[in-house]
């Protein structure tokens, strides 16, 4: 197996599941939507941010969040934290 020159990860060194973004560097935030549903409704939001992707004022059966763009880790962190997401897995 080939091995790069120089290349190394800049997760090296970290404990595991330790949230980094190693991807290309973006410029645009974040994008989240939230859609919470049951038998009988449906709500729906975009462009929110991660505090009012965690509030409901009617407790859903199901609720998707979706993050459309992972370069802000603080985001990630404040969900996963919420959800009780195993830093491994996020």
């Amino acid at each position: 197996m080939p091995r790069l020159s120089g290349a190394r990860s800049q997760k090296a060194g970290l404990a595991p599941g330790t949230l980094i973004h190693v991807g290309k560097k973006k410029l645009g935030t974040v994008q989240i939507s939230r859609i919470d549903y049951s038998e009988d409704w449906l709500a729906e939001r975009a462009s929110i941010s991660a505090e009012d992707a965690l509030v409901t004022k009617r407790r859903p059966k199901v609720r998707w969040i979706n993050v459309d763009g992972l370069q802000q880790v603080d985001v990630l962190e404040k969900l996963g934290s919420h959800f009780k997401i195993n830093p491994l897995v996020l």
